[in-house]
């Protein structure tokens, strides 16, 4: 998160631009890295047990994180906020931790 925070603290630089990604992937994949890493504490630190512990909660955490940060992206000069970036950020942590849950075999959900 504290990645995210500070890459979104900078204006957009070029090499970004050019990549040849599109914005709604390149959200999509960092948050999806954040629910993935999310979900892997949850169920580590916290022995959260059950696909919502693990998958929903996770995703949800992604989710209002990516609003939030849309929303600090407002007063970020050179950035702006938007909701495709949101929906992206909601899709990719919803992703992340589904991912993680799959690669556990699903042995701890109920």
């Amino acid at each position: 998160m504290i990645a995210i925070f500070v890459a979104s603290s900078r204006r957009v630089p070029k090499s970004v631009e050019t990549l040849g990604v599109s914005d709604f992937l390149l959200h999509a994949g960092v948050y999806a890295l954040l629910g993935l890493t999310l979900s892997r504490a949850f169920a580590v630190g916290a022995g959260a047990r059950g696909w919502r512990g693990l998958v929903l909660l996770p995703a949800l955490i992604g989710t209002l994180y990516g609003i939030t940060d849309e929303w600090h992206q407002s007063f970020v000069p050179g950035r702006d906020p938007s909701i495709d970036d949101a929906v992206a950020d909601a899709a990719g942590a919803l992703a992340g931790a589904a991912v993680w849950a799959v690669g556990q075999g699903w042995r701890r959900l109920d």
